[in-house]
């Protein structure tokens, strides 16, 4: 049941984002501090950083796709990353 629940809250929280293969990238200049980041954020930072693109990341990152997908919704929202053109 948890299980599902995760998958319906992922699938809500992907369509929020942009396209799993969009190119993301750190934004430049970059106004928060990256002092302000937890360890799960700053994996999540790191592997889209390394990887760009947000399907990547999901796969590369220990953490669940929910959690994956809540900690992308915050550093695209506090503006940690961007969508490249």
């Amino acid at each position: 049941m948890e299980g599902m629940r995760q998958l319906d809250e992922s699938r809500r929280l992907l369509s929020t984002l942009p396209p799993l293969g969009a190119r993301l990238s750190l934004a430049v200049p970059l106004q928060p501090p990256l002092k302000d980041l937890d360890e799960r954020e700053l994996s999540v930072l790191q592997a889209v950083i390394n990887t760009g693109r947000i399907e990547t990341a999901l796969d590369r990152v220990s953490y669940t796709d929910l959690e994956v997908c809540e900690v992308l919704s915050k550093l695209m929202s506090k503006q940690y990353l961007r969508v490249e053109n």
